[in-house]
C-alpha cells in the first residue's frame, strides 16, 4: 500500500480505476464504507418463541391464529392494515417454511387474517408440502405490504352492507386463487 499510496488520485484512476482509489480512501478513513443491509428491513414483524415445538397443524393455526391478532393489535397502533401477511414457520432443524396470505385491499382484522392463514396452512398439509419435521419452534409475522386507513363510514343499508361484504369476500376468493 505505501507504495501506491504516494502517487496520484487521478494517476491511480486511469491506470486501475476508481475502485482501487476508493479502497485507499477507505483504508486512510477518508471514506466511508456504504452498508448494503442483507434482509428487507420490514418494520411490522411479531415474533413468537415457543416453549415446545408445535408437531400438528391444529397448533400451526392455533400459533397462526394468536400472530394475526398480536399483528393487527400492531397495525391497529399504527393506524395501518395490511395487504399482505407473510408467516414464517422455523423449524427446529433450521428449515423455514413461508406461508403468505394476501387481500385485495388493506386491512386488521384478525379474524379475516386468521382465516386466510388457516386456509394457507391447509392448502400446504394438502399438499404434502408442509414438512415440520422435529416441529417448528418460532411463529413470525410480518406485514411486507401495509398502508394507511382512513376512517371509513358504515352503511346501515342493509343491501351496502351486503355489497361490501361480498367484495371482502370477492378479495379473499382472488387471492385463493392467485
Amino acid at each position: 500500500i505505501g507504495q501506491i499510496a504516494t502517487q496520484s488520485s487521478a494517476a491511480l484512476a486511469r491506470r486501475f480505476g476508481i475502485d482501487l482509489v476508493r479502497a485507499l480512501e477507505r483504508a486512510r478513513g477518508l471514506e466511508e464504507e456504504a452498508i448494503d443491509p442483507v434482509a428487507e428491513i420490514i418494520p411490522r414483524r411479531i415474533r413468537l418463541r415457543l416453549a415446545e415445538p408445535l408437531m400438528t397443524r391444529h397448533g400451526l393455526e392455533l400459533a397462526g391464529a394468536k400472530a394475526a391478532g398480536e399483528i393487527c393489535t400492531l397495525l391497529d397502533s399504527y393506524n395501518e392494515g395490511a395487504r399482505r401477511l407473510v408467516l414464517n414457520l422455523y423449524r427446529v432443524d433450521g428449515v423455514v417454511l413461508q406461508l403468505v396470505g394476501g387481500s385485495g385491499r388493506a386491512h386488521r382484522d384478525a379474524v379475516l387474517w386468521t382465516k386466510v392463514l388457516c386456509e394457507r396452512i391447509e392448502a400446504e398439509a394438502n399438499g404434502a408440502g408442509l414438512d415440520l419435521g422435529f416441529g417448528v419452534d418460532l411463529v413470525e409475522i410480518c406485514a411486507p405490504v401495509v398502508e394507511v386507513l382512513e376512517g371509513q363510514v358504515m352503511d346501515l343499508d342493509p343491501v351496502a352492507a351486503a355489497a361490501l361484504a361480498s367484495a371482502d369476500a370477492l378479495h379473499r376468493l382472488a387471492d385463493r386463487l392467485s
